[in-house]
């Protein structure tokens, strides 16, 4: 089973790989190839995309709420992070 940090784990122990084809020009899409292709990497490629070349992931901005307007232009407020689960009122 696949822990917490993992990922993390993953990236840095490959970070001298991912740098030094960065340097030769590879893309990030190539880099990830190579890697899972050599069994270094088990993430997404999504995932590997939001490490910088520190093997750090930037903080996750905290999640804001919609603004809708309804049909009279007045604007509306949905405080939930999904508004197909939200409470009908």
């Amino acid at each position: 089973m696949r822990k917490k940090y993992d990922a993390r784990v993953e990236v840095i122990a490959s970070l001298s790989v991912i740098r030094e084809l960065t340097e030769k020009g590879y893309s990030k899409k190539a880099i990830y190839k190579k890697l899972k292709n050599d069994e270094l990497l088990t993430i997404s490629y999504v995932h590997f995309c939001r490490f910088d070349l520190d093997g750090n992931l930037p903080r996750q901005p905290k999640k804001s709420t919609f603004n809708f307007q309804n049909n009279e232009g007045k604007k509306l407020e949905l405080k939930s992070a999904n508004p197909i689960i939200s409470p009908l009122i």
